[in-house]
């Protein structure tokens, strides 16, 4: 089943959810500073919900939640954990993003699928 834009509220029925690392920042990815993200309560929020994979939706905030440079991480999925939670950095989908790949989402995608066929 495929949603529409506006069924995000339907996401935890698929087992997904959406949450961010900088709650009170606006702007786009390239002004984010550490001091605008939340990372210990973020890692908190992600240990108590456990879930079996969490996609950074750019390099930025996984830059930011890894204390590595963007240029130093590769998309996909990555070594570091959150407990037993899985990271994937996936390009970033936001317009202004030339440089999109549709490739880092499917490899994300096809893992989720693998993870629940077993």
């Amino acid at each position: 089943y495929q949603l529409k834009p506006h069924e995000y509220e339907r996401l935890p029925e698929f087992g997904t959810g959406l949450t961010d690392l900088a709650k009170q920042y606006r702007g786009t990815d390239v002004g984010l500073r550490y001091d605008d993200t939340e990372v210990a309560g973020f890692r908190k929020k992600i240990e108590r919900a456990q879930p079996r994979v969490l996609a950074f939706n750019g390099k930025k905030a996984a830059s930011i939640y890894l204390g590595a440079p963007g240029r130093k991480i590769n998309y996909g999925r990555q070594t570091a954990r959150i407990g037993e939670t899985v990271i994937f950095v996936v390009t970033q989908t936001s317009g202004a993003n030339a440089h999109w790949r549709a490739e880092t989402w499917h490899n994300c995608a096809r893992f989720v699928r693998n993870i629940h066929s077993e």
